[in-house]
C-alpha cells in the first residue's frame, strides 16, 4: 500500500502501539519511511523501519544501533534525510 493510505488506516484502526505495528507488518510495503508510533495509555513511542522487505521497531533505547546517534533517555529520533534501507 502507498505510505499514506496505510498511515491513514493506522489512524482509523488501531488503538494502540502494538496493533498499529502488527499491521504495519502485514501490509504490502513500498516506500522506505520511518513512522513514528505511540499510545496515551502506555505513555510511549516507537519508531518503526518501514521498507519494502520488512519492518523493525525501536525505541528510545534501541534506536541508536541503527542510527550510531547517543542515547537519550526517553527521546526517539531519526536525521530526517537517511531512510531505512
Amino acid at each position: 500500500l502507498a505510505d499514506v493510505l496505510v498511515i491513514r488506516s493506522i489512524l482509523e484502526n488501531s488503538v494502540d502501539r502494538a496493533s498499529a505495528e502488527q499491521y504495519l507488518s502485514s501490509v504490502n510495503r513500498t516506500w522506505s519511511i520511518w513512522l513514528g508510533i505511540g499510545d496515551y495509555a502506555s505513555q510511549k513511542f516507537d519508531l518503526v523501519g518501514y521498507k519494502q522487505s520488512s519492518t523493525a521497531v525501536y525505541s528510545d533505547e534501541t534506536i541508536g544501533s541503527e542510527t550510531g546517534q547517543p542515547y537519550i533517555p526517553d527521546v526517539c529520533y531519526v536525521d530526517k534525510h537517511p531512510q531505512p534501507s
